[in-house]
C-alpha cells in the first residue's frame, strides 16, 4: 500500500553477515550446494489479504454493518504499516533527511496530489452535474490541503480512503526521528520516542490537526515496530513460516487478537477512536499483524497475489468508487445472505482494481515514483 510495499527486498546472506540489495522480496541464503533462493511470499500473500479487508470494512460505513468489523478495523491498516517497516532497508537509521525527503516522503506526497487531482475532479463534475451550474473547486482543494478525514470528513472531496496518504508521511516522519535517535543514543531511546509520540493519539482530544499529525504516532509506532522485527527476522522467521510453528502463531495470536478488540471496543484510526485504551490498541494491532504475517506464509505463491501486492497503493486509493457502485445494487434480504454478498462484493471489488492500477502504472511509475 505504499512505495515502501512496492519495492522488493533481496536478503543475501552467509555465515557472518545478512547483506541486503533492494531489489526483490526474496530471500537468498547461500548453502553447501550453492545459493538457493525464496521470495518471501508472506508478503504478497498479507498485502493481498489486508486490501481486502480494507475493502470490505468500507462497506461497512456505505453498505450496511458487516460481522466483526471491529476486530478488522483492530489491524487491518496497523498490519500494513508493520509491513512498511519491515520493508525498509537495514541503512535506514543512517539515512539522511535529504535522503528520507527523496526516497519516501517525496513519493508519498506527489501519490497523494495525483490521488487527490483524481478525487476532486470527480466530485467538481458530479457536483456540477448535481446542481447543473458551475460550482468552485476550492473546497475540496483546501480539504485536501488538511489532509484530514476523519468523523467531520476534511476531504471534501468524498474519497475518504486517502485520508492514509497524509497519515503515512507524518508517521514516516515520526519513524525516522525514532529510528535516527536510537542509531546515535541506542535503541531504549528510540524506543521512548516511539512510545511517547504514540501516547499521544491516545491523550489528545483536541481538534484534529493538519496531516493526522496527532495520531500519527500510532502509525510511527508499527511502522517501528515491523523495522525492529525486520532487524531479528532471521531468528524469528521460524514462528512465521515454519509450518507447524506458523500454525500454532496464528492461533495464538488471533485469540489475542479477537480476546482484546472485544475488550477493547471500537477502534477507527481515522476517527482518532483507539478504544478504551492505547496499550490495548497497539497489542491487539501486533497480534493481527503477527497473525496474517504467520497465515499468509502458509498460502502458496501466485500471481495474483504478487500482481494484487504491486497493486495496494491505487487499489486503496481508487476502491472507494467501487463501494458505492456495489451498495447501491439491490440487497439481499436475508441477513446471512446479505454479509456473503459483501464478502463477494469486496473480492470482485479488489480484482476489478486490478486492470485500472494496470492501466494507471505507466503514469505512475514516470510521474510520481520516477522510475524509467
Amino acid at each position: 500500500m505504499t512505495i515502501v510495499d512496492i519495492r522488493q527486498i533481496m536478503l543475501c546472506q552467509d555465515q557472518t553477515k545478512i547483506i541486503r540489495i533492494e531489489t526483490t522480496s526474496i530471500v537468498t541464503s547461500k548453502t553447501m550446494l550453492g545459493t538457493k533462493m525464496q521470495r518471501i511470499t508472506w508478503i504478497d500473500n498479507a498485502k493481498a489479504i489486508l486490501i481486502f479487508l480494507v475493502v470490505l470494512g468500507h462497506f461497512h460505513y456505505v453498505y450496511g454493518p458487516i460481522y466483526g468489523k471491529s476486530i478488522i478495523y483492530a489491524f487491518h491498516v496497523p498490519a500494513f504499516l508493520f509491513i512498511t517497516g519491515f520493508l525498509l532497508p537495514n541503512d535506514f537509521r543512517f539515512i539522511g533527511i535529504q535522503g528520507l525527503l527523496r526516497r519516501w516522503i517525496g513519493p508519498y506526497l506527489r501519490a497523494y496530489v495525483f490521488f487527490s487531482l483524481i478525487a476532486i475532479t470527480i466530485w467538481w463534475v458530479g457536483s456540477i452535474v448535481a446542481h447543473r451550474s458551475l460550482i468552485s473547486p476550492l473546497p475540496a482543494v483546501w480539504g485536501s490541503f488538511y489532509g484530514v478525514a476523519g468523523q467531520k470528513n476534511g476531504l471534501v472531496h468524498q474519497n475518504q480512503p486517502l485520508w492514509y496518504f497524509p497519515y503515512l508521511v507524518s508517521s514516516m516522519i515520526g519513524t525516522w526521528l525514532a529510528v535516527y535517535i536510537s542509531s546515535r543514543l541506542g535503541t531504549i531511546f528510540g524506543w521512548v520516542v516511539i512510545l511517547a509520540y504514540a501516547s499521544v493519539a491516545f491523550l489528545y482530544h483536541g481538534p484534529r490537526l493538519p496531516w493526522d499529525i496527532e495520531i500519527a504516532g500510532t502509525g510511527s509506532a508499527m511502522i517501528f515496530f515491523g523495522y525492529q522485527f525486520r532487524q531479528h527476522y532471521e531468528s524469528l522467521a521460524s514462528f512465521v513460516e515454519a509450518p507447524r510453528a506458523a500454525i500454532a502463531t496464528s492461533i495464538v495470536t488471533i485469540l489475542l487478537l479477537v480476546g482484546i478488540s472485544i475488550l477493547n471496543g471500537p477502534t477507527n484510526i481515522n476517527g482518532a477512536e483507539f478504544g478504551k485504551n492505547g496499550l490495548l490498541f497497539l497489542l491487539a494491532a501486533l497480534s493481527g499483524s503477527v497473525a496474517t504475517m504467520s497465515l499468509a506464509a502458509q498460502i502458496p505463491a501466485t500471481r495474483l497475489a504478487r500482481s494484487i501486492s504491486f497493486n495496494t497503493l491505487t487499489i486503496f486509493a481508487l476502491h472507494i468508487y467501487l463501494v458505492r457502485v456495489a451498495s447501491a445494487l439491490p440487497q439481499p434480504s436475508d441477513e446471512i445472505a446479505k454479509q456473503i454478498a459483501i464478502w463477494f462484493s469486496a473480492a470482485a471489488i479488489v480484482l476489478l482494481c486490478l486492470p485500472i492500477a494496470l492501466l494507471l502504472q505507466p503514469v505512475l511509475r514516470r510521474w510520481v515514483f520516477f522510475h524509467s
